[in-house]
């Protein structure tokens, strides 16, 4: 379920970048604490994702039991993908092409008649 999640996401911050690239760019580079905070989610699911290869090294030379070798592989599954949903989320919402809608200052207010001279 998480992956999937992961996978839209993912396609989603594609579509943003193929529609405008420069725009998408433009704004990843004008937003550059939250654009920080998605590459740092990616790095620490990195970080994750060898471990669990690291895990799976490990079960493959028969230096850990294949109970510990099957549950440290779910856990760090669902960390990396949680890790990538952080960040794509951080991308997609970084990368979504924004209406601006135009302010009109007379809509709310009652025109007031002009007085007669």
């Amino acid at each position: 379920m998480t992956i999937g999640v992961a996978f839209v996401l993912s396609l989603m911050v594609t579509v943003y970048e193929k529609r405008k690239p420069e725009y998408a760019l433009g704004r990843l580079f004008l937003m550059k604490d939250e654009t920080a905070k998605a590459l740092k989610a990616m790095v620490v699911g990195t970080f994750i994702f060898a471990a669990g290869r690291i895990t799976a090294l490990c079960y493959s030379l028969n230096l850990i039991s294949q109970s510990v070798y099957f549950a440290s592989t779910m856990v760090t599954g669902e960390a990396f993908a949680v890790c990538l949903i952080y960040a794509f989320y951080k991308m997609s919402r970084i990368m979504k092409p924004t209406v601006h809608k135009e302010v009109n200052p007379l809509k709310n207010q009652r025109l007031m008649s002009l007085p007669n001279p």
